[in-house]
């Protein structure tokens, strides 16, 4: 949970509209991998919101580390398909991968909530490293994307940067939510 009712909203806002996004990509004429993306995508939005405030402890941890695992596993393999597919550029497989990194972090993070590690108030569970470390991936993987949605050319679509931005967003909330564990 983020101690900051100021943070949690901000976090809540800016995830939401996220998976609020991702969940309206959800129409009939998209191909099912897209639908998968957009599912996974949503249920990481959801934990994530979740984790941030009170009422997430009293959700029970292990369906949540069992989703967001599943669609770390989903991008993970993504991922392994574009490079196995032969795909010469490797910011296609790039993608996926910050995904997996991000869902796997998430799921580190609610393993850690879940059986109560917070931090320093709990001797028995070294949080603070692994948390700072996976808080410091996060944040680089969304300064790439924010990288990217900078350097896209000026023949891009609109909706293609704001999905960038967006997942700029959703790792910076994994950061925010791991720097909150330490």
């Amino acid at each position: 949970m983020v101690e900051s009712v100021v943070a949690r909203w901000v976090v809540t806002a800016a995830i939401g509209s996220v998976g609020l996004a991702h969940l309206c990509g959800l129409t009939t004429g998209r191909a099912v991998v897209h639908r998968v993306d957009g599912c996974a995508h949503a249920v990481t939005c959801g934990a994530l919101i979740a984790v941030v405030w009170p009422w997430g402890s009293w959700l029970p941890v292990w369906p949540q580390v069992a989703l967001v695992a599943c669609a770390g596993a989903w991008f993970t393999a993504r991922g392994l398909v574009a490079v196995g597919g032969g795909e010469p550029d490797l910011r296609v497989a790039a993608v996926p991968a910050s995904h997996a990194v991000g869902g796997f972090a998430l799921v580190w993070a609610l393993v850690a909530v879940g059986v109560g590690a917070h931090g320093r108030d709990d001797p028995g569970w070294p949080v603070s490293f692994p948390a700072s470390v996976l808080g410091l991936g996060s944040l680089l993987v969304a300064g790439w994307w924010l990288r990217e949605a900078c350097t896209r050319g000026v023949a891009d679509r609109v909706a293609s940067r704001v999905a960038v931005v967006g997942h700029a967003v959703l790792n910076g909330g994994v950061a925010v939510l791991l720097f909150a564990l330490r």
